[in-house]
């Protein structure tokens, strides 16, 4: 028996000191992590090589869609708030004057917060796409970090070409959400009056818009402007000299529903207004319509007409 308890004593002195020896190994891993991650910043930081000076300038637009998210969250529940102050406060006049107003900025950041969702869901399948699916989680909201992280200078052509790819994203996202959501946070701004944290929420996009701009070369605006949008081949040929990637034939696809999408929002909001905003509401509305049905009839014409080259370009080659 006495033999049998030493046994049984040793063998749980085993236990206690390998579970020890795995907490050690734990930590260390731990406290080695935190240390590769701070290096690797430090490195991206310094510019060490053109791998880190790209991993970083891709890190910061991962980054802002990450500030993008909580700026929008934070800024729909402000106004919801705004909203049940006024409708406890009992001042028919105060929410004639303000309360519907506050009504139709909510509606409309929350259609526009939808269709981010969507936009940066949806992006690979309407922006050509050459990233091979083993980097499937570069388009990922939150394991592209480590992703990006994990790529080395073997595989950097990746990475340039995801750079590409964000660009024409940063383009397209300004047109969807941050300008509309400019001029509705100016038109909460004048009903609200002084306010820190919308003049913040205005402020984020514009400080973001011109990073862009100084990044991407202050001749982004000959994408409006060229008069090479004739044919889809001349596109390519503008985001090739712009440095981005294009978007192929279902972006029209996609433009059109988002379309349709705000002008099935101002209907819901002409319920809201007074008659005096009508002739706006009115003309809103036959403009998205109209968008909508161009960008429909450009996407059956390249989708039945027009041939899609630009994949054969090596340009795009990784």
């Amino acid at each position: 028996m006495t033999n049998l308890n030493i046994l049984e004593l040793d063998e749980n002195m085993d236990e206690l000191e390998n579970e020890k020896n795995n907490k050690n190994i734990v930590i260390n891993n731990y406290k080695e992590n935190i240390g590769n991650i701070f290096q690797y910043i430090i490195e991206m930081i310094k510019g060490k090589n053109k791998l880190r000076k790209l991993q970083l300038k891709i890190n910061i637009y991962c980054i802002k869609r990450f500030v993008d998210i909580i700026n929008n969250t934070c800024l729909l529940i402000k106004i919801l708030n705004e909203i049940y102050v006024i409708l406890n406060k009992d001042n028919i006049e105060n929410w004639n004057n303000k309360g519907n107003g506050y009504k139709v900025i909510f509606l409309w950041l929350l259609f526009l917060y939808i269709t981010s969702f969507f936009t940066f869901y949806f992006r690979k399948i309407f922006i050509m796409n050459i990233v091979p699916n083993n980097y499937d989680n570069l388009f990922s909201l939150y394991k592209v970090f480590q992703t990006i992280k994990n790529i080395d200078s073997n595989n950097i052509s990746v990475l340039e070409f995801f750079e590409k790819f964000q660009k024409t994203y940063f383009i397209i996202n300004k047109f969807f959400e941050d300008i509309p959501q400019f001029f509705l946070c100016l038109l909460f701004f004048i009903l609200n009056g002084k306010d820190c944290f919308l003049i913040f929420t205005m402020i984020c996009p514009f400080l973001f818009f011109s990073f862009g701009l100084l990044n991407h070369g202050l001749g982004l605006g000959g994408l409006v402007r060229s008069s090479l949008w004739a044919s889809f081949h001349s596109i390519d040929d503008i985001f090739i000299k712009y440095d981005a990637a294009p978007p192929n034939m279902f972006f029209f696809l996609y433009s059109s529903i988002v379309f349709l999408g705000g002008s099935i929002m101002t209907i819901v909001v002409k319920n809201i207004v007074t008659s005096l905003w009508m002739p706006y509401i009115y003309l809103q509305f036959s403009v998205l319509l109209l968008m909508s049905g161009i960008s429909l009839l450009l996407f059956l014409y390249f989708y039945y007409f027009e041939e899609e080259s630009f994949y054969l370009n090596p340009y795009y080659c990784l």
